[in-house]
């Protein structure tokens, strides 16, 4: 007699299909708790592509490394002669000659005279990095500007030629502080004298490489090679409503080249009204009978309330 062996297979098969949900439900979960390495979620059969970025002796490119900027010392130093501001400076890998390139070095005013701070500054691809360091200027009290007494007489025609002048004769002391010479950075600016021709007053500036400035201001004379106009004064002040009269009548003087008068060659531009308070100016020019023209001269007129 034969033995029934269906319900057997019927066992096999029924705890098969039960391992094979177990396995899949065990699959389901490592899979959503991205328990798989670099598994990817964008559904059945899409590929993921993952990308390192390595560093090796072999690549042929050198990795570029952002760093800000260190210095050797605290503070720079300085008694004079040559000023190297990269002194004990560097930025990441650059090399001296690629900071000499890329670098900006300022210096601006800090705690005293003789205390300076220099700002660095450097352009990369994440922006602008910056620092500062102090630095210390030793035996340092500013630069010195000394002019001669008197002043060079000097053309009208060219009243800044008092600088060519004053570098000629060797009288001019332009001192950076720290006994340099730079008279090279000498400035000169002028004012004419409307009430006197031959007078000039001048303002001498003188800036060293700390950005400290020494002036001077001086009285001088020049040479009226040139035909002028001079002005009883170079101000009036009024009362509202008084009467201003003939702007003519403030001429003093107008002589050409030759000493002639040019007096009926001037002329007045602008205008004063005395009954509305204000400041008013009045413009004096004249050409010689050659045709060379005078410096223009300014009256000033205050008009004030009554």
């Amino acid at each position: 007699m034969k033995k029934n062996t269906k319900p057997d297979l019927f066992k096999i098969l029924k705890y098969a299909l039960a391992g094979i949900a177990v396995l899949n439900l065990l699959l389901l979960f490592v899979w959503e708790s991205d328990l798989l390495p670099f598994s990817g979620k964008g559904g059945t059969g899409s590929e993921q592509t993952v990308e390192y970025i390595t560093t090796s002796s072999d690549s042929d490119v050198e990795p570029v490394f952002i760093d800000g900027f260190s210095f050797s010392s605290d503070e720079l130093t300085y008694d004079g002669g040559d000023l190297d501001l990269l002194d004990g400076v560097t930025f990441g890998s650059l090399t001296r000659d690629e900071l000499r390139r890329r670098v900006f070095a300022r210096i601006s005013a800090g705690s005293a005279i003789d205390r300076k701070v220099v700002t660095y500054s450097i352009d990369t691809e994440m922006g602008q990095i910056t620092a500062s360091r102090p630095l210390i200027l030793d035996n340092y009290s500013g630069p010195v500007l000394s002019l001669p007494e008197p002043l060079p007489t000097v053309p009208l025609s060219d009243p800044a030629g008092i600088v060519g002048e004053l570098l000629s004769d060797g009288q001019l002391t332009c001192d950076d502080g720290f006994g340099m010479d730079i008279s090279s950075a000498l400035t000169c600016t002028y004012t004419l004298d409307v009430t006197n021709a031959k007078h000039i007053s001048y303002r001498f500036a003188l800036t060293n490489m700390f950005n400290d400035s020494a002036y001077v201001y001086a009285e001088g004379e020049v040479a009226p090679d040139i035909p002028y106009i001079e002005l009883v004064t170079d101000s009036v002040l009024l009362p509202t409503g008084a009467d201003f009269g003939d702007p003519y009548s403030y001429i003093a003087q107008a002589v050409d080249t030759n000493g002639d008068s040019i007096e009926r060659r001037v002329h007045v531009s602008g205008s004063v009204n005395t009954a509305v308070p204000g400041t008013y100016l009045l413009t004096y020019t004249a050409d010689s009978a050659a045709g060379a023209p005078a410096p223009a001269v300014t009256l000033t007129v205050r008009v004030t309330d009554s």
